[in-house]
């Protein structure tokens, strides 16, 4: 890199190092579980689907939604990082669900407790 003062140009030689960006891995996992919630409504209340298909349905629209919003929102920052925030918001995605669970499971186990 030529440095200039107080600036520093890239050259055309110069690596470009690839970096995940928060701002794009949030929005994806937000648009992410509202295209979920919003597959599972549908397919549950209006194709009438029975409860697995529903949840199989909501899955994939999930994971619709999170892809198209990281790839997108990636291409339009210009960034070559896209598979990078997709992995990290599908981890983060990941980490949503497992908490959701364990809140639920340990929900269901105090309620348990307070009947008996």
């Amino acid at each position: 890199m030529r440095e200039h003062p107080g600036l520093i140009v890239p050259t055309e030689y110069d690596e470009v190092v690839s970096t995940p960006s928060l701002p794009i891995i949030l929005v994806s996992v937000f648009v992410g579980l509202g295209c979920g919630a919003l597959g599972l409504y549908v397919a549950y209340e209006i194709l009438r689907f029975m409860v697995p298909f529903s949840v199989a349905f909501a899955t994939l629209a999930m994971l619709a939604g999170l892809s198209i919003a990281s790839g997108g929102l990636s291409a339009l920052a210009g960034e070559g990082s896209g598979w990078i925030n997709f992995g990290f918001s599908c981890g983060l995605m990941l980490l949503i669900m497992l908490y959701l669970g364990f809140c639920m499971l340990v929900g269901v186990l105090a309620a348990t407790l307070m009947v008996i």
